[in-house]
């Protein structure tokens, strides 16, 4: 999706260990502290493809062989601030009546699950196309963003 739209897209993760996945709040916790040194992609990428094996031996290994520092890796595994950044993510989650990952947004309308990239695209290009609108009827670009997410969710935008 960056790709397609790089002008256009923002990317933002949070995080959402479910309750019945005994390691994922580890893995929440090993992504938030690779990303504290420049390496939260790799790290994604590397618990991707290894999603059955998420221990913290194996996030530690993951850590390593993604070039992060293994030492710092382990102290910000255990500071209490990604726990509660991951609880905040929780509670953000809870408010938008996200229940389930991956759950993504389009200008605060829901994409649900994983779906083919063809049905995103649609939402995006429709929300570029309101959005699109917007500009034309001079409204800043600065204020666009808020006011697609506010009508999205009054008119609880559906995937």
């Amino acid at each position: 999706m960056a790709e397609r739209y790089p002008a256009d897209l923002a990317l933002v993760v949070k995080q959402l260990p479910l309750d019945f996945h005994p390691q994922a709040m580890g893995a929440a916790l090993g992504a938030l502290a690779a990303v504290r040194q420049g390496k939260g992609w790799a790290m994604h990428e590397k618990m991707l493809a290894n999603r059955q094996a998420l221990g913290r031996p194996e996030l530690e290994r993951y850590a390593a062989e993604v070039g992060l520092d293994p030492e710092r890796f382990r102290r910000d595994l255990d500071d209490p601030a990604l726990k509660a950044q991951v609880q905040a993510d929780r509670e953000l989650a809870g408010k938008l009546g996200v229940r389930g990952t991956p759950t993504g947004f389009a200008n605060g309308r829901p994409v649900r699950g994983a779906r083919p990239i063809e049905e995103i695209t649609k939402v995006v290009d429709a929300e570029l196309e309101a959005a699109g609108k917007l500009l034309a009827a001079g409204t800043p670009l600065g204020e666009i963003y808020e006011k697609r997410s506010r009508a999205n969710v009054a008119a609880g935008a559906k995937e």
